[in-house]
């Protein structure tokens, strides 16, 4: 089996794991009890960890990087539980979407256990970390998930996650007093600030969910408990990485990305007296394409503003329909059309798990055996 990667050795942006083709092993959390020491920063205060809050861990010292260790813990067995769903990894080949379908049964129980803690304690610190758990996760896994072929599927469960954060946090926001807090919940920001980048990027296979309203609720709700609420450049750890496009402001204040297009020539062929010629090498342009940039962080004097209505003003104001973010409602009808269905190419009496198939299953679908019939 593949080596396992720790999440606090990771040194890139997380994008760079889930734009990856071919499925990989499953990004670990930090082991709690052998957790390395985080990395050399540039500042005493970065480099000096006596300002992390007991039970938490700054990812490579990156004070915007903190989640619970309880989360972490619960992401290290997750990613237990998908190498050993991971066909690629037992040097098998079984269906295109075998492990995506996996993983998203695999998350679907971690959800299935978050609802039975919310409805037990909505308010409970567990209820909140294993939520963050399931969001660290994805934004390490997610791309095997959304790829599956049943658009559907990974539509309402894009919705079903989107209104756990959602129900979740509002819960605690409109509590008297507010639980959504830093004395009570140190990452809080840094957690639902991830979640909103991830929506942005599931912006795809949101269906009636509008990624701009969620996204701005969620940080209307931080801003109005005086917490940090402005937008993260990535997922999990930044990137300095830069595309090579450019942004500009129009002549109206509106940004616009401008990006350079290279269309190359095309050699034409002509006749000459019954034989055909090539021009010379042709010359292509650079074509320079400016599109007005998609809004999608509300800017911070409006989420301000926002924060100065009633909770309830601030959604009427968004236009943003309460019933379309409701986690329980959503979670009921999932279940019913959708949990623990499992394609055909799963027999029947078998799980996911492929370290539980009989032998003679695994064989049938090795690459060696494959190879040889061919």
């Amino acid at each position: 089996m593949a080596p396992k990667r720790k999440a606090a050795a990771l040194t890139q942006d997380i994008s760079n794991t889930v734009d990856s083709a071919v499925p990989q092993p499953a990004v670990k959390a930090v082991d709690v009890d052998t957790a390395p020491a985080p990395a050399q920063a540039s500042s005493t205060e970065n480099s000096d960890d006596s300002d992390v809050p007991d039970g938490f861990i700054q990812l490579n010292g990156q004070k915007s990087e903190l989640w619970s260790r309880a989360a972490l813990k619960r992401v290290d067995e997750l990613g237990v539980e998908a190498d050993k769903r991971n066909p690629d990894l037992h040097e098998m080949h079984i269906y295109e979407d075998f492990y995506g379908y996996a993983l998203l049964d695999l998350v679907e129980h971690e959800i299935r256990a978050f609802n039975t803690k919310f409805n037990k304690d909505p308010k409970g610190l567990e209820t909140w970390q294993t939520l963050e758990a399931v969001t660290f996760f994805l934004a390490n896994e997610d791309r095997s998930i959304v790829m599956v072929d049943d658009s559907e599927r990974v539509q309402a469960f894009v919705e079903v996650f989107v209104a756990a954060w959602h129900t979740l946090a509002q819960k605690l926001h409109t509590a008297k007093p507010s639980l959504l807090i830093a004395e009570r919940i140190p990452n809080v920001s840094n957690v639902l600030l991830t979640v909103c980048k991830m929506v942005q990027e599931w912006e795809g296979p949101l269906g009636p969910l509008n990624s701009f309203e969620i996204t701005s609720l969620l940080r209307t709700m931080l801003c109005r408990d005086g917490l940090p609420f402005a937008p993260k450049k990535s997922r999990i750890l930044s990137s300095e990485d830069d595309d090579g496009d450019e942004t500009e402001v129009d002549e109206d204040g509106d940004k616009v990305d401008v990006i350079q297009i290279w269309r190359p020539a095309v050699k034409r062929q002509k006749t000459d007296g019954g034989e055909d010629k090539t021009d010379d090498a042709p010359k292509g342009t650079l074509e320079v394409i400016k599109k007005k940039k998609p809004k999608v962080d509300m800017e911070e004097k409006d989420i301000k503003g926002l924060a100065k209505l009633t909770f309830r003003k601030a959604m009427n104001t968004l236009h943003a329909e309460g019933s379309s973010y409701q986690f329980t409602r959503l979670w009921r009808d999932y279940v019913r059309e959708h949990a623990n269905y499992k394609p055909g190419f799963i027999c029947v009496g078998q799980e996911y798990d492929l370290t539980q198939w009989p032998a003679h299953e695994l064989a049938k679908f090795k690459f060696d055996n494959m190879d040889s019939d061919g």
